[in-house]
């Protein structure tokens, strides 16, 4: 390694100064890598260095190594100890310099100690001040780990080193306090006094107050804050460095000089200032004196043209160019009264004086090197907080976060609980479970008692309840003998054992629990009398504590068995309410059972879950390890600016078209998509009704016609949303498959094209071929028709490999992001094309499954439509980042980003609503860019004059809400959506029309509230098809009639509204309908709510509304 080094000097052993081949000076330490100890203190302090960036801190340049040893290489500080810096302290300025370099030494130590580390070593040779003062922490780490593995003081200076420290005890941050304060009094006193204290000749509290800092009372403190830094007792030092800190402030803030820094004129700027500002030659530095002290002055450290230093000083109509000639003084160069606005941009504020002078400077201010290492400070500081507040937004950032605490919560999840069911609703499919105490039944970690596992599990065989001891997992052990009814089966044993407890006869003992076991019929209690006796036997093993059952949570994923283990049942449900006070769980399941036990244990199906999150991982993983078909992938997503714009999108002429109905707009976005190169993307943006499914349709079956060569994956996060496509591809394309688990959620039409439905054809096929065929192809011979026919049997028998040669022919595939996983061969196929519908919704995680196998990818969505769903744990736990963030997706982040027409879309004509509802959604949520055409027909064809109708229960005595549980309900809203449907129902008889009709509401309870009540009039609407649901449950979806329930009324505006004024919720509710919207709400009330964030939607939709009577109505609701 020295090769690359010339040797200036020998320092130590293991410490060298050398220069490389640029004659920078660096220093080297050398580890021998035979000696382990050596080699540890190497890897410690490589990894802490690394570690922490600090200022004050010597930083290492590079780490090398060869066969022999370690080396590390330190930037080399020019400069003296700090006893030599600092040694004579003559007048006050030198003071409060020495005072702010202690400071800046102990606010580098706390960052050391922040970090979980200490120095253990501070002593004036590792502390070196540069010529601008400027203080360096060196030698961190060494001391820490040579101490830990010799236990030995031998390398440590003992009158540095704290008591602790010579006794071999454990070190802590106090003691980093106590070498400091020792290193300060050593500068601060005489030279023979601290002999005197090194012999033992005097303590450490007679030479603390031999110190005479000050000649006034401001002394007694300094001696009170280096007393306590090293008292021998460290219980009775600071605990952290910023309380010595905030002392040390209070003695600074008694030096009467503030920062002046001293401005020496060149005479040709003198006079441009007098001429300028038509002053006097002897008024001309007061009056500008008065301006830079008494205005606002901006303040920005740089370079000039010739790369020398520059400091540019501003106010509002004047800027001062300040070269740099001597460390005492700036040299005003230039002058200017036109300011840029880049030095208010980029500089800093500073309350610091400055003082102009003239001819010979004064030379007796602030130094400028004290200036400039604060501004280059504060340029540090918001370089580093633009970066942390970029990192807080980086998509890759949060989504690794996210990552790992949905992992910490799905282990925790991991849990088993026992219950007796009750209330089964066959016809429902679903059923009730009463939970009981799980502590009483389930042996946990919690339980043991320290350190004493293995004596546990050999207690066990030397009392006869296991047969071997070795290799045992405890807890499962004893889980295990709680279920498997622990005393039926050891009786003679347990008597045995107890007789001895209770000293009485061992069968007295038996014929005790023998009667209480036969009193227990459930097996239940059996599980809880096994348990009670592996506590009751084994006190001194076992402590039964009192604590909280953890509980599943709604939507969770389980599994059902029977606890008699004679009764096999085993069946997957998921959990659709829980009341916790009540310990109850209310299960659904999707397949008919004939008998639920009575007796059941609940375990949440941790596997399933992990997969899915295994999944995620592995695609994140491969994003960041550039693991994709796509070079550099990451890059491109992060930085979506760096694809090339293209010079001209080929144009598609119009008898080329598959849909020749599509519009000028539609007909842009797929040109773009075929014009996408390798690694290159498209995002097109389809606000509610504009044809994203007939676009995507057309790019596949373009790009099919293309290229016969082309494989493309169509997916989603949603099962609705592939299969939408998927319907509309197989009218024409019929080498298509769909890959995915749960058939339950596919379509009519996707399940013939299942990959078992797909296979099994296509076997059926061969099969015809291979059983009228008797040709022989082979030569004439018994041996040759034998392997022909057995040939033809393996063909017949269907497996893997031949499934894996038919789907790598088809051209086609569809299945959701996760759901495509499954399919066996994913891995290995890279796909041309990739489409993703919905992505608005999905998760980086969930795309990156994919995505990492495309050569060319299409996200389609609408990021003003309803997000990925947040989980309330997750966000709890995601320190930094808000709801808003977490639902911020990487099509949305895109989008915004892209500047480049060609890599992105905006679908803007509206093909579902009337245009005046259209108008309505797109003023509010997509700034006027929808349009519609003018033969666009959506007339209701009912007797309602308008086409939004505003039903405002403001002026109504009964319109509050009421909390039920964690929703809300509000009966005089339902009253007066009944009042709509009677009116609708009428009118629709009147015409002879059959409306479709969507209700929808932000709260489950609303939603439940409205059925119960609706259900029961059903008969009464006859003409209308009428559906009431969520705002979640209706996207995808429309009606020719919608209405929607505000829910919200109280007589406080200052109430949170933030769920229901949710703009991307309340854009998917009012673009469900085709043509005829209702509103139904307090309208005084809503439109004076203010939200966290941004504006309350709903007062710009009442203020359109208001506005436009031509198609709008508000309507007051009052009742008699």
């Amino acid at each position: 390694m020295l090769k690359s080094y010339e040797l200036i000097k020998k320092i130590k052993d293991n410490v060298l100064l050398v220069k490389n081949f640029k004659d920078e000076q660096l220093i080297v330490k050398v580890y021998p890598k035979n000696n382990n100890e050596y080699s540890t203190i190497y890897l410690h302090e490589i990894k802490a260095l690394e570690k922490l960036f600090h200022p004050n801190v010597v930083k290492i340049e590079r780490s090398e190594e060869d066969e022999d040893y370690y080396y590390l290489l330190f930037k080399f500080i020019q400069g003296e100890t700090i006893y030599s810096a600092f040694r004579n302290l003559n007048n006050d300025k030198e003071k409060y310099r020495f005072l702010k370099t202690i400071n800046k030494i102990l606010d580098a130590l706390n960052y050391i100690h922040l970090n979980n580390y200490t120095h253990n070593d501070i002593k004036p040779n590792n502390i070196i001040v540069n010529y601008n003062k400027e203080p360096f922490i060196l030698d961190f780490g060494t001391a820490t780990i040579s101490n830990t593995i010799t236990k030995s003081v031998s390398e440590l200076s003992l009158w540095y080193a704290s008591p602790e420290q010579k006794n071999n005890l454990d070190v802590d941050l106090r003691s980093d306090f106590y070498s400091l304060g020792i290193t300060i009094i050593e500068t601060l006193v005489e030279e023979q006094l601290f002999h005197k204290f090194i012999e033992n000749k005097i303590s450490i509290e007679k030479l603390i107050d031999s110190i005479a800092f000050f000649a006034d009372g401001k002394n007694e403190e300094l001696i009170n804050i280096l007393k306590q830094m090293t008292y021998e007792d460290r219980s009775h030092r600071f605990d952290n460095a910023k309380e010595i800190i905030t002392r040390i402030n209070n003695i600074l803030s008694f030096f009467n000089f503030e920062n002046e820094y001293e401005l020496n004129l060149s005479e040709t700027v003198k006079n441009q200032l007098i001429e300028d500002y038509n002053k006097y030659p002897w008024d001309i530095l007061e009056f500008i004196n008065e301006k830079l002290n008494n205005e606002i002055k901006y303040i920005e450290y740089g370079k000039d043209k010739e790369d020398r230093k520059q400091v540019k000083i501003c106010t509002k109509d004047l800027v001062f160019y300040c070269g740099i000639k001597s460390n005492d003084h700036f040299y005003v160069v230039g002058y200017s009264q036109r300011v840029p606005d880049s030095i208010k941009q980029n500089g800093h504020i500073l309350e610091d004086k400055f003082i102009l002078s003239e001819g010979h400077p004064l030379s007796k201010y602030n130094s400028t090197d004290e200036l400039i290492n604060k501004l280059i400070r504060l340029d540090k500081k918001e370089t580093k907080e633009k970066e942390e507040r970029k990192e807080k937004k980086d998509f890759l950032t949060k989504t690794v976060k996210q990552l790992k605490i949905e992992r910490a919560i799905l282990d925790k999840k991991n849990i088993s609980l026992y219950a007796f069911t009750k209330d089964i609703k066959k016809a429902k499919k679903e059923f009730t479970a009463k939970v009981i105490n799980q502590s009483n039944i389930k042996i946990r970690k919690e339980h043991l008692k320290s350190t004493i596992e293995e004596k546990l599990v050999h207690k066990l065989f030397d009392d006869g309840f296991i047969d071997d001891p070795n290799n045992q997992d405890l807890l499962k052990l004893l889980n295990s003998l709680i279920e498997n009814f622990f005393f039926e089966n050891n009786k003679n044993d347990i008597a045995k054992k107890l007789s001895i407890i209770q000293k009485k006869e061992q069968e007295v003992v038996k014929n005790i629990l023998i009667s209480k076991y036969e009193e227990i019929k459930s097996n239940m209690k059996k599980l809880e009398f096994n348990a009670s006796l592996l506590f009751f036997m084994y006190p001194e093993y076992l402590i039964k504590q009192k604590e909280e059952d953890k509980f599943f949570e709604q939507n969770d994923d389980v599994i059902v068995e029977g606890v008699n283990k004679k009764n096999k049942f085993t069946q997957k449900c998921y959990i659709q309410n829980i009341n916790i006070i009540k310990k109850e769980i209310n299960l659904k399941h999707d397949n008919e059972i004939s008998k639920i036990p009575d007796e059941i244990k609940i375990s949440f199906d941790y596997a399933r879950n992990s997969g899915v999150l295994n999944k995620q991982e592995y695609s994140i993983n491969d994003l960041k390890s550039n693991n994709t078909i796509i070079d550099n992938l990451l890059g491109k997503i992060s930085n979506p600016n760096s694809l090339a714009p293209k010079r001209e999108i080929p144009k598609i002429d119009i008898d080329t078209l598959i849909n020749k109905r599509l519009d000028e707009n539609q007909k842009e976005a797929v040109e773009k998509a075929l014009s996408l190169e390798m690694g290159e993307y498209l995002v097109i943006q389809g606000p509610p009704g504009t044809g994203k499914t007939t676009v995507i349709t057309e790019i596949i079956q373009q790009i099919l016609k293309r290229n016969k060569l082309a494989k493309i994956l169509v997916t989603s996060q949603s099962n609705q949303a592939v299969d939408n496509v998927l319907e509309k591809i197989c009218e024409n394309e019929n080498k298509i498959v769909r890959f995915g688990n749960d058939k339950s959620k596919f379509s009519n039409t996707a399940l013939k094209y299942h990959e078992e439905s797909v296979f099994y054809s296509y076997l059926q096929e061969i099969k015809k071929r291979l059983e009228s065929d008797n040709t022989n192809y082979f030569l004439k011979g018994e041996k040759l028709d034998s392997l022909h026919k057995k040939w033809k049997s393996t063909i017949l028998q269907g497996d893997d490999e031949l499934k894996t040669l038919l789907f790598k022919k088809i051209r086609v595939i569809f299945g959701t992001l996760v759901g495509i996983s499954s399919w066996q061969d994913f891995r290995s196929i890279e796909f041309d094309y990739i489409i993703v519908d919905e992505a608005g919704r999905a998760t980086l995680p969930e795309l990156m499954i994919p995505l990492r196998k495309a050569k060319k990818f299409i996200l389609v969505g609408d990021h003003q439509q309803l997000p990925p769903i947040v989980d309330n744990t997750v966000l709890s736990k995601m320190t930094d980042y808000n709801k808003k963030d977490l639902e911020t997706t990487l099509f949305e982040e895109l989008y915004k980003k892209i500047e480049h027409n060609d890599f992105k879309h905006f679908l803007k004509y509206n093909y579902r609503s009337h245009s005046s509802i259209a108008k309505l959604y797109s003023e509010v949520f997509y700034d006027g860019n929808i349009e519609t055409k003018d033969d666009l027909v959506r007339e209701h064809q009912l007797d309602f004059e308008k086409k939004v109708y505003l039903y405002s229960t403001s002026n109504i005595e009964d319109k509050f809400d009421k909390q039920i549980g964690t929703g809300k309900i509000n009966d005089a809203n339902k009253k007066v959506i009944i009042k709509i449907l009677e009116e609708l129902q009428l009118n629709a008889t009147k015409c002879d029309k059959y409306k479709s009709v969507g209700i929808i509401t932000p709260y489950l309870v609303q939603r439940d509230n409205l059925r119960s009540s609706i259900g029961q009039l059903k008969s009464k609407f006859d003409k209308l098809d009428i559906a009431i649901n969520s705002v979640d449950a209706f996207q995808g979806s429309d009606r020719d009639i919608i209405i929607y329930d505000m829910v919200r009324s109280q007589s406080d505006s200052k109430v949170n509204i933030d769920f229901i004024a949710d703009e991307k919720r309340l854009n998917v509710a009012l673009s469900r309908t085709k043509e005829l919207l209702f509103l139904v709400g307090d309208v005084k009330f809503i439109y004076s709510c203010n939200v966290k964030e941004g504006d309350n939607p709903f007062k710009k939709i009442i203020e359109l509304i208001n506005q436009n009577k031509d198609y709008y109505e508000i309507k007051e609701v009052i009742y008699e």
